[in-house]
């Protein structure tokens, strides 16, 4: 698996380089980055003089690689997911302990070609893939907003009997009830946080 990485953020996650570098470049295939790599200067061996881009392809694998998949499966995408450094592991941290022992059972190398998030043996910090901060308030957010959602459909769901023809109510009462119901199914566009969402009340 390969990663296009700005500013430590993975923005782009493919199984293949070219491609993954392509849409990093703002294409939509590899044959329209070789169109556009054909339209460059060349230096003295043939090769097109690419600009330098701001970001960089990388490798993902071993620990890493599994730390992306997990990631995955909760639900983040690239775009959502950054390195970290994490301090090596000493003899006073039970947590720097077991991330040491993680990535020493990880298929990783351990010399001095070692890929980022590997142990070292000089102790330097490792490299960790965890969610992004902006990432984290959103899925944060998206719990809270299903939570108001959950709850609107029950309240709607328990209205229904109100709207049936032969429900034993007159015609202002049952307007009433409609109007609240609106309301409800107007809650999420109308409110802006969850925690400011004002429940209409039910008619009396």
């Amino acid at each position: 698996m390969f990663a296009a990485i700005q500013n430590e953020k993975i923005i782009y996650c493919q199984s293949n380089e070219l491609l993954c570098e392509a849409y990093a470049r703002g294409f939509q295939s590899i044959d329209e980055l070789r169109e556009w790599e054909a339209g460059l200067p060349q230096d003295n061996r043939g090769c097109p003089v690419l600009p330098e881009a701001p970001f960089r392809i990388q490798r993902l694998e071993g620990a890493l690689l599994e730390e992306y998949q997990a990631l995955e499966r909760e639900g983040y995408r690239a775009g959502e997911i950054r390195f970290v450094d994490v301090p090596p592991a000493t003899p006073d941290s039970e947590d720097s302990e077991e991330i040491a022992d993680e990535f020493e059972a990880s298929d990783t190398g351990r010399d001095s070609n070692t890929a980022p998030g590997a142990l070292s043996d000089s102790g330097a910090p490792h490299r960790r893939l965890v969610p992004d901060e902006t990432a984290l308030e959103r899925r944060r957010l998206r719990q809270v907003w299903d939570g108001v959602r959950v709850r609107r459909n029950e309240l709607l769901d328990q209205s229904d009997k109100y709207m049936m023809p032969d429900y034993p109510i007159d015609d202002v009462t049952r307007e009433a009830w409609r109007g609240y119901r609106e309301a409800l199914r107007n809650l999420t566009q109308n409110a802006k946080d969850p925690a400011t969402v004002e429940w209409p009340r039910p008619p009396s």
